[in-house]
């Protein structure tokens, strides 16, 4: 299957994709995930750092734009005890 709004992923890049979440906590709830599995943040290669951060800005500001909301949570969950 092609990536597409059906399959949740809504743009894939080099080294970064973006899903929504299929059981979201609030609408828009959106995922920034590295394609190669990494357990710690700090082990992403500099350019795969970059490409998140790049896809975390842009999801930001078409959310902003389709959605209007008066606000945004922006987060990470780091290990076992946050619930990665």
């Amino acid at each position: 299957m092609k990536d597409s709004v059906e399959n949740l992923i809504v743009y894939r890049g080099r080294r970064v994709f973006v899903i929504l979440n299929k059981f979201p906590y609030n609408t828009g709830h959106t995922l920034v995930v590295p394609n190669r599995h990494v357990g710690h943040v700090e082990r992403l290669t500099p350019e795969e750092a970059a490409e998140f951060f790049e896809l975390t800005r842009l999801s930001i500001k078409v959310i902003k734009k389709v959605l209007k909301p008066q606000s945004m949570n922006l987060g990470m969950n780091l290990g076992r005890g946050s619930g990665a």
